[in-house]
């Protein structure tokens, strides 16, 4: 019997745009819940979003009414885990909204979380351009 081995962080990061969450929820279902944006009103061409960063997988947990004060205890490990990677990351604002994060920025939101030595609660800054009807993210950093 062959065994394969288990996939590293780095690798399930790099197949993130094709993921999708364990119960089959796409990165575009998600952004739908949580912004419905008007056609008519596409939004900003520019925007930096701050906030707390959670894998998707560990979003669809969360309770409307508990997201903000659980997104602050969220963990690094748990963020790191190769499942979490590959649902992608959603930022939690101060406000208790809701950013669905697109692919592009999984590898930036994984870099700054292996670039701290905080444990849970960690806040990124976000900056993204608009593309055609999408907002794309343009860099990531620890906030």
């Amino acid at each position: 019997m062959v065994r394969a081995s288990p996939a590293t962080s780095l690798e399930v990061a790099k197949r993130a745009p094709a993921a999708q969450t364990t119960l089959g929820m796409t990165h575009g279902t998600v952004r739908e819940m949580s912004q419905g944006m008007s056609e008519e009103h596409p939004g900003p061409t520019e925007e930096t979003l701050e906030g707390f960063v959670v894998d998707i997988a560990c979003l669809r947990k969360y309770p409307s009414k508990e997201i903000l004060e659980r997104a602050s205890r969220h963990t690094r490990d748990c963020a790191l885990m190769p499942h979490c990677i590959e649902s992608g990351f959603g930022l939690v604002t101060d406000a208790g909204q809701l950013v669905p994060l697109d692919t592009e920025a999984t590898m930036g939101v994984v870099d700054a979380l292996r670039g701290t030595d905080a444990e849970h609660g960690i806040r990124v800054r976000v900056e993204r351009e608009r593309e055609g009807e999408e907002m794309r993210t343009r860099s990531v950093e620890l906030a």
